[in-house]
């Protein structure tokens, strides 16, 4: 189901080393796991990949390295191109753990 997605923005060899998955898991305590979805980055549009669903507002301000990200019942996490320094894997990380515990809220 995802691999659609994920080969669409993975179309040269040379990209396709360079692209990284940074995930979380969820913790057993979580109410209601969120339907799975994927979605990515087609120019500054974000489609998702069935089921039809709106992308989480802070794709919208999502840097360019981030090409897709992905949900499920057990883990939420994002594919990006290794680019740019320490401050933007931070800033990467601290989006994710920000989404998981929107997410687990939920």
């Amino acid at each position: 189901l995802a691999a659609a997605p994920l080969l669409y923005v993975l179309p040269g060899e040379r990209q396709r080393r360079q692209v990284l998955f940074y995930g979380c898991r969820f913790n057993a305590l979580m109410r209601t796991p969120p339907p799975t979805c994927v979605w990515y980055r087609e120019g500054k549009v974000w489609r998702s990949w069935p089921p039809r669903r709106p992308a989480p507002d802070w794709l919208n301000e999502a840097p360019a390295v981030v090409l897709a990200v992905s949900v499920n019942a057990e883990s939420c996490g994002f594919y990006w191109r290794e680019e740019g320094g320490e401050v933007l894997v931070w800033q990467l990380a601290q989006r994710l753990l920000a989404w998981r515990d929107e997410l687990m809220e939920q």
